[in-house]
């Protein structure tokens, strides 16, 4: 099979193309080992933690 030089093409069609690959993927059924953020999700939405209030401070973190 013929390989394909995408750095010829534009970001956008780079996008396109993506999008296109992914649902050829859905259409024919073909699962891939990628987890998507759907996924990861619906991982944490089972144990129901709530972050609203969490707040992270990178100095705080290095402060010796």
């Amino acid at each position: 099979m013929e390989e394909l030089n995408l750095d010829l093409l534009p970001e956008e069609a780079k996008k396109e193309l993506y999008r296109l690959y992914k649902d050829l993927l859905k259409k024919y059924g073909v699962k891939t080992n990628t987890t998507t953020k759907d996924e990861i999700d619906k991982f944490f939405d089972q144990y129901n933690l709530d972050f609203s209030d969490f707040k992270f401070n990178r100095e705080e973190l290095y402060e010796k």
